[in-house]
């Protein structure tokens, strides 16, 4: 009987020093930013845009003013989630199934809940479209997430747990932050820590009309020395900027600000606009830096990041370090006492040791490297491709800076260092092969017949070109419905017929020009891995549109006479 009551003692206390742990560890808000350069806060000397409420969290946090991304979204994105470099998680570029994620890499969510935190995502997600690469099968509670292709940001479909909801009449900014407030009213009433991750997709931009309410842009129509795309993009930051002021309004309300960290910053340089659609093009104000979004230059991997701990880190506090997206999850992890998983290699470092103020021996380290669409890496290594170690950039495998002394890459050194230029370039060969070497150039495929999602969507933005299909893993015949959805007839002959192909199979839809959705039921699909494809007559049709409008959506320009095609397992 003693030894029972000493038992239950212990584990009481077990239970309690459990409880104990979960209310020190703090709630924590990690807010990303689409396309936001190092320059586009009033905080940092912009001109024309007012942040006031990114500065304050500029002001009252810890400011990394030497913080490093991928120089496009998905990359950055995947190595926030894992601290990895993206070619590891099996992400190479933004489209055409590069941004597919595998399904077993660990990502910060799942941490989190390890960790005893309910877990919510609102807004962008980009690291796969479908099961198993949503962020509901990626360690999120709730995920309300926006896919890109939809032609505006009024009248937002949002997919809510898998389930797809349209908000007539509202903007898409303002339903990423009513969910995620929601999120925190319910969250305030739990004993359980929350880890929130906002991710706007302003100040993004279409090609296609107004991207914000007009109110926001009247400001900015009376500066004529601004294009008309910089100036969407100042009147988009203000808008985010509101609502993140209404997002900390509400945090001090529910009485949770003292014990929530926050974290904000974005995923890459400043666009300067759509060219050969969208010429309007002008560079937005970078602080000096050089370069834009995809370049390898530090105006377009270079961004702020702001960490705020009430109590904890130290107001108005600027650390100067190179550091980068890979270090976020290992801070996180070693703030919450977390340890990481050991199965996978870990590219970034904690920079918890700043926040505390500590000694730290930090040598700086990055590597970045984009894909474009149609492009063999190796052949092409050094395009848009940079690493850093130590004081020494290397940019395209040709100039060399000295980033400590000359952060605005004005001094090339290639020719007066030519030993460090090769050491520099050989170590970036070394570093691809390696990180490549983890995945290939395999992508995550779509899990067609799973229980957990019968309505997938095949977007043509995440085909892979060269197999004209989408990577598909089938486990269950079916039978499915192929729904075809905007047909674009002005870019199809007529007479024209779709055509699915799957393993040597073959099922032929008759394009009706009265239609603009067609479908196809009954099909059974060959179990395995394969590409499913979706043509037009042998793909005989015209490549290039000749007829694109503002109405006919962002992605048009790159669509087979369709914008969205989704398998429906009946």
């Amino acid at each position: 009987m003693m030894r029972f009551s000493i038992l239950l003692i212990v584990l009481l206390m077990c239970g309690l020093l459990s409880v104990a742990q979960q209310k020190n560890q703090p709630n924590v808000i990690f807010i990303l930013t689409d396309d936001q350069g190092y320059g586009d806060f009033s905080g940092m000397g912009n001109p024309y845009v007012k942040t006031p409420a990114m500065d304050q969290l500029k002001n009252e946090g810890t400011f990394f003013s030497n913080f490093h991304v991928s120089a496009v979204c998905a990359p950055t994105r995947a190595s926030l989630m894992t601290g990895r470099y993206n070619y590891r998680t099996g992400v190479s570029g933004v489209n055409r199934g590069k941004v597919n994620m595998y399904a077993d890499e660990h990502t910060m969510a799942e941490y989190f809940k390890e960790a005893g935190y309910n877990t919510g995502l609102f807004g962008k997600w980009h690291l796969g479209y479908n099961y198993p690469m949503r962020a509901i099968d990626q360690g999120f509670d709730v995920a309300y997430m926006w896919d890109e292709m939809q032609r505006f940001r009024t009248d937002p479909v949002m997919e809510e747990n898998g389930v797809n909801k349209t908000y007539k009449g509202e903007f898409l900014t303002d339903v990423i932050f009513d969910k995620a407030e929601a999120y925190l009213e319910e969250q305030a009433q739990n004993d359980t820590p929350f880890f929130a991750y906002i991710a706007t997709f302003l100040p993004h931009t279409h090609h296609d009309g107004s991207q914000v309410p007009d109110e926001y842009m009247e400001r900015f129509n009376a500066y004529d020395e601004l294009s008309w795309h910089t100036r969407q993009c100042y009147a988009m930051i203000e808008k985010v900027d509101e609502r993140i002021d209404l997002l900390l309004k509400k945090l001090d309300k529910l009485g949770l600000e003292d014990n929530t960290m926050i974290i904000f910053t974005t995923d890459n340089g400043p666009a300067e606009c759509y060219p050969g659609v969208n010429r309007d093009c002008q560079l937005r104000y970078r602080c000096g830096l050089r370069g834009m979004k995809g370049s390898p230059y530090e105006g377009g991997i270079r961004v702020p990041l702001f960490m705020k701990w009430p109590g904890h880190f130290d107001s108005d506090l600027e650390v100067d370090e190179f550091t980068a997206h890979v270090d976020i999850l290992p801070t996180l992890m070693d703030v919450i006492g977390h340890p990481l998983n050991d199965d996978k290699v870990i590219d970034g470092r904690s920079l918890y040791p700043f926040l505390l103020k500590e000694e730290v021996d930090w040598e700086p380290d990055f590597f970045y490297h984009l894909h474009m669409p149609d492009m063999a890496i190796m052949e092409n290594k050094w395009n848009r491709g940079t690493i850093l170690l130590g004081d020494y950039k290397l940019v395209e495998g040709k100039e060399l800076f000295n980033i400590a002394e000359d952060p605005f890459e004005l001094n090339n050194l290639a020719e007066v260092m030519p030993e460090k230029l090769q050491l520099m370039r050989k170590a970036y060969v070394e570093r691809l092969e390696l990180y490549l070497s983890e995945r290939g150039l395999k992508r995550q495929p779509n899990i067609l017949g799973s229980d957990k999602q019968q309505l997938v969507n095949l977007l043509y933005f995440e085909k892979i070109p060269e197999e004209s299909g989408w990577p598909v893993e089938v486990i269950k015949k079916g039978p499915y419905t192929l729904i075809i959805d905007d047909i674009q007839h002005a870019d199809i002959k007529p007479g024209s017929q779709f055509i699915l192909k799957a393993m040597g199979k073959e099922w032929r839809i008759p394009i009706n020009r009265d239609q603009n959705v067609l479908r196809l039921s009954n099909i059974r699909l060959p179990k395995g891995e394969y590409f499913l494809q979706l043509l037009i007559d042998d793909d005989t049709f015209p490549k290039t549109h000749k007829s694109w409008t503002p109405e006919q959506g962002r992605y048009h320009r790159l669509e087979w006479g369709h914008r969205r095609v989704t398998i429906e397992l009946k």
